[in-house]
């Protein structure tokens, strides 16, 4: 079952796709308004660096951009595990 949650004001969790971190289960992605500008861009949770959400990026440190909030969140469902 999907399962987004706007935690904040245009951020939104994956508690559908979730990581074990320190026991608690963590959403595994983060989808939130580019801060830079326009569109959409996904976090991925990496325990490694302190439990930080990090960009996806493209080759090249390009991040992924999307134009909606749906086609992100869809980005997510269909194309990560």
């Amino acid at each position: 079952m999907i399962d987004w949650r706007e935690e904040d004001v245009n951020r939104f969790f994956s508690y559908h796709k979730t990581i074990t971190y320190y026991g608690d289960e963590i959403p595994k992605y983060l989808v939130l308004e580019n801060p830079d500008g326009d569109g959409w861009i996904i976090g991925m949770f990496y325990p490694f660096i302190g439990g930080e959400y990090v960009p996806l990026e493209e080759a090249g440190d390009v991040r992924l951009l999307f134009s909606t909030l749906k086609s992100a969140k869809n980005y997510v469902d269909f194309n990560l595990w």
